[in-house]
């Protein structure tokens, strides 16, 4: 139970800093080679896509939020990001 609330604290986390949901994917897909297999991955996931659904409220800096998720969709790309 601590885990799980640990993976959706991290994927709240996330979305309320403004991840991009296709850099969010990629993390979560990459994450199932970590212990717990594929159950952190998903409850990551569930945590991220949570703040969708219950329209939590993110960062409120609209130009940082777009620089992150260009910074991490060319991360996507093989280009030269803030994770590079």
């Amino acid at each position: 139970m601590v885990a799980e609330n640990h993976f959706i604290n991290a994927g709240r986390a996330n979305y309320f800093t403004g991840y991009h949901p296709l850099f969010m994917a990629a993390k979560c897909i990459k994450r199932m080679t970590r212990k717990p297999y594929c159950v952190g991955s998903m409850v990551l996931w569930m945590g991220f896509f949570s703040g969708y659904l219950k329209r939590l409220p993110r960062v409120s800096d609209e130009t940082l939020i777009r620089w992150v998720r260009e910074q991490q969709l060319r991360r996507l790309c093989f280009r030269t990001s803030l994770w590079s």
